[in-house]
């Protein structure tokens, strides 16, 4: 967890250095009355701010609890992260995240907190890319709520875990889709029961950036 919140601090560190960052000052030719050309130094912005939005198409998931050898299978989730983050010469940018993960099934709710990180490969209006988001995750499980939701009014809050996003795809414009696997480790409580989980998830999601 030490790891997680020092990843987090240096992601926000990054961000705040970018935003005070100096303009690159280049020269630029034009043309005067006597059709004389001159150097005229004009500002190159190197960091452009992004605020982006990503929702889920498809979110299927598998599931392995220990000490209990137990598998899941859970492939009615909803979810959406939301990135603030800041592009470096439109191809690298740092952020960080927030999201929020739903089970139809079960009532459970992931609330992920993490540093993203992505690299686009070339400049074009049709940008491939990769993205890595690491950092760590909040589970809060309603006990009533989910199609196998139990009588019980209890809500169930989880020691924060870990939270791995790894993904890629295409941006065009402003709109982006991509895909990839989310791994969520984490300890569970229910009621006297506990143990250990691992779930790793299928998403395929599109996004806008203003």
């Amino acid at each position: 967890m030490k790891k997680i919140i020092i990843i987090l601090l240096i992601a926000i560190t990054t961000i705040a250095l970018q935003a005070q960052a100096p303009t690159q000052v280049q020269a630029q030719q034009v043309f005067t009355e006597d059709n004389e050309t001159v150097n005229k130094p004009h500002e190159v912005k190197k960091y452009a701010y992004q605020f982006m939005g990503e929702f889920s198409l498809v979110h299927l998931g598998i599931g392995f609890d220990l000490p209990d050898p137990y598998i899941g299978f859970n492939f009615m989730r909803i979810g959406f992260n939301l990135i603030n983050n800041m592009v470096y010469k439109e191809k690298i940018s740092t952020g960080l995240g927030i999201g929020m993960e739903y089970a139809v099934l079960d009532g459970e709710m992931a609330l992920p907190l993490f540093a993203d990180f992505r690299y686009y490969f070339t400049e074009k209006k049709v940008k491939p890319f990769i993205n890595v988001g690491i950092g760590t995750v909040f589970i809060i499980h309603f006990a009533r709520l989910g199609l196998f939701g139990s009588s019980s009014n209890d809500i169930f809050i989880y020691k924060p875990g870990l939270y791995l996003n790894c993904s890629g795809g295409f941006k065009f414009g402003r709109f982006l889709f991509n895909a990839g696997v989310n791994v969520k480790a984490y300890e569970w409580v229910y009621y006297d029961r506990r143990g250990n989980a691992v779930t790793l998830d299928f998403v395929v999601k599109l996004g806008f950036n203003i």
